[in-house]
C-alpha cells in the first residue's frame, strides 16, 4: 500500500524527536556503576582461587628442582663415562702390522739405541730444627756483672730541672754501670761521638704466640734467649731505680732501658734490636719495684709498733697517736725512734734492714747480688728511697685507721727529694763513718752507686738534731760488729723479692 503525502508529513516530525532525543542523550554524562561490595560465597571462592594457584605454583617449583637433579646426575654419568672411555683407550694394545697404515719399511730406525731420559728426583723440603745456643736461657740471669767501666754516654742522672732526653744507643760492647768517680764528680761530661747504627735481628716470640690488639706486652711473649735477656734488663733497670734515683724522667727511663738491654745481650753474647715493646716492659719495672717496696713496709710496720685495725675509738685514737709520734722529727726511720730528747741511730729502723732483705737480697739471683756495683755500699739514694717508703705507709696511720693510699710520683716526689737532702747532709757530718755504716749494711744485705744529684728541697733535720747526729757519731767508727744497728741481722726474711 503505498503512502500517500500526508502519511509522510507524520513520520518526519516523529524521526527529528528521535533525533534530537539521541544527539541529547549523547551529550548528558554516563552515570558511573554503581559498587557494590563482594558477598562472602564469592570472597571465598577467590580464597580458593588463590590456593588452587598457590598449590599449582609448589608443584612447578617441586618439577623443576627434580628437573635440575636429573641433570646433574646425567652430567656426572656422562663425565664418569668419558673418563672410563679415555682410560679403556689408553689401555688399548698397539695396532698390529697388518692394521698400521705405515708399514715397517717405511719407519725411520734410528742407528744406535735412543738415550734414556734423566728424569729429576723432585725436591723433598724436610724442616731443619734450628741450632739453639750452648748457654742455656736461664744460664745468664745469675751471671755477676762487676765491671768498673762505663758505656758510651753513661751519665749520672739529673736533675728533674735539667732532664733532657738521650740519644739511642746501638753499640756492640756490653754496658755497665757508672763508675763511682763519675757519679760524684757532679759535672757533666760532653756528649760522646755518635757510633754506627748497628741492624740487629728482632727477637723471635715464643712458637704459638699471636699478639692480641691492646693487649699487655711481656717478657713470655718471646722465645727462650730474648725472654732471659729481657729479664736480666728488667733486674739491672730495677737495680738502677732502687740505687741510682728513685723517680727518673722520661727520657732518662729511656736512655735507662736501652742501656740495659745492651748489657743482657752482650752478657748472653746475642744481639738483638731493641724496639719499643721490649721497652715498655723494662720501664713497667720502675713502677712495681716502688710498688714491691711500699707493700712490704706496710705488712711490717703494723707489727713492728703495734698499729691495729679495728672500729673501736680507743684504738682508733691510739694509733692516731702512735702515727703522730713516728713522724714528728722523722722518728720514724730511727733505731730508737721513742728515745729522749730525740731519737737516735738515723736510718737504723730494724723494718728498714728486713725491707732489704725481703726485696733486693732475697735470693742469689736477686739485684743486690747479681749487680753489686749499684749497692756495695749501699747508696744514700737507696737510703732516701726506703725512708720515703716508710714515711708514706706510716702516714696511711695518720688518721687512726688504715687508709690504704695510691703511690704517686708526683706527690712522693717532695718526700723523696727532703729525704736524700737529710741523708746527705747527715753522711756529711762524718762521711768515713758513714762510709762504713753503709759497707757494713750491704754485708749484711743490701746495695750501692752514689750520684750527685742536686736540689732546692728544704732539709728536715734542724740544727739540734744535727748537733745530737754529730754527737753520736763521734763515739761510733761504724766498722766494728758489736754496734748493733737493730737491723735484725737473725730475723726471719720476708718474701718478697724485687727481683
Amino acid at each position: 500500500m503505498a503512502r500517500t503525502d500526508s502519511d509522510n508529513e507524520n513520520i518526519a516530525p516523529a524521526q527529528a524527536r528521535r533525533a534530537r532525543a539521541s544527539r541529547d542523550s549523547e551529550a548528558l554524562p554516563t552515570p558511573p556503576p554503581r559498587s557494590r561490595a563482594p558477598s562472602k560465597k564469592q570472597a571465598a571462592q577467590e580464597e580458593d582461587e588463590v590456593a588452587a594457584l598457590e598449590k599449582k605454583m609448589e608443584a612447578l617449583k617441586k618439577q623443576l628442582a627434580l628437573k635440575k637433579v636429573k641433570a646433574a646426575k646425567e652430567s656426572r654419568a656422562a663425565r664418569a663415562a668419558q673418563e672410563k672411555g679415555d682410560q679403556d683407550l689408553e689401555s688399548e694394545e698397539s695396532m698390529s702390522e697388518d692394521d698400521n697404515p705405515f708399514p715397517a719399511s717405511s719407519v725411520i730406525k734410528p742407528l744406535g739405541p735412543l738415550p734414556i731420559p734423566n728424569t729429576p728426583t723432585p725436591p723433598v723440603f724436610r724442616k731443619v730444627a734450628q741450632k739453639e745456643p750452648k748457654t742455656k736461657p736461664r744460664k745468664f740471669l745469675a751471671v755477676v756483672q762487676t765491671s768498673p767501666s762505663e758505656p758510651d754516654g753513661m751519665s749520672p742522672p739529673p736533675s728533674p730541672k735539667s732532664a733532657e732526653e738521650p740519644e739511642n744507643l746501638f753499640d756492640d760492647e756490653a754496658s755497665s754501670p757508672p763508675s763511682r768517680k763519675r757519679a760524684n764528680s757532679g759535672t757533666s761530661s760532653p756528649p760522646p761521638a755518635k757510633r754506627t747504627k748497628q741492624q740487629y735481628e728482632e727477637a723471635p716470640f715464643r712458637d704459638g704466640f699471636v699478639a692480641v690488639r691492646g693487649a699487655k706486652p711481656m717478657a713470655g711473649d718471646y722465645a727462650d734467649i730474648p725472654h732471659a735477656i729481657i729479664i736480666r734488663a728488667c733486674r739491672e733497670f730495677t737495680g738502677r731505680i732502687v740505687g741510682v734515683y728513685m723517680l727518673p724522667g722520661a727520657g732518662l727511663q729511656d736512655q735507662w732501658a736501652q742501656e740495659c738491654f745492651r748489657t743482657a745481650c752482650g752478657v748472653a753474647k746475642c744481639h738483638y734490636a731493641y724496639t719499643e715493646r721490649i721497652g715498655k716492659i723494662i720501664k713497667f719495672r720502675g713502677s712495681q719495684v716502688r710498688g714491691k717496696t711500699i707493700s712490704t713496709f706496710r705488712t711490717l710496720l703494723a707489727s713492728a709498733h703495734g698499729f691495729e685495725r679495728s672500729t673501736s675509738g680507743k684504738v682508733i685514737a691510739a694509733n692516731r697517736r702512735k702515727a703522730a709520734k713516728l713522724l714528728t722529727n722523722s722518728a720514724f726511720h730511727y733505731k730508737e725512734p721513742e728515745a729522749k730528747p730525740l731519737p737516735v741511730g738515723f736510718a737504723e729502723n730494724k723494718i728498714i734492714a728486713q725491707v732489704r732483705k725481703a726485696t733486693t737480697f732475697l735470693a742469689k739471683d736477686s739485684v743486690g747480688i747479681v749487680f753489686p756495683n749499684y749497692f756495695n755500699p749501699i747508696s744514700l739514694e737507696n737510703i732516701a728511697m726506703e725512708l720515703t717508703a716508710l714515711e708514706f705507709c706510716v702516714k696511711e696511720w695518720s688518721t687512726g685507721s688504715l687508709v690504704v693510699a695510691t703511690f704517686s710520683e708526683k706527690a712522693t716526689k717532695d718526700s723523696y727529694e727532703k729525704h736524700l737532702k737529710d741523708v746527705k747532709k747527715w753522711s756529711a757530718l762524718k762521711p768515713a763513718v758513714v762510709e762504713n755504716l753503709r759497707k757494713k749494711w750491704y754485708r749484711r744485705a743490701s746495695e750501692t752507686l752514689v750520684s750527685d744529684i742536686t736540689n732546692d728541697a728544704e732539709s728536715g733535720i734542724n740544727d739540734a738534731q744535727e748537733e745530737a747526729l754529730l754527737a753520736e757519731l763521734d763515739g761510733r767508727t761504724g766498722e766494728t760488729d758489736s754496734e748493733d744497728e737493730g737491723n735484725g741481722g737473725d730475723e726471719d726474711e720476708v718474701n718478697g723479692d724485687l727481683s
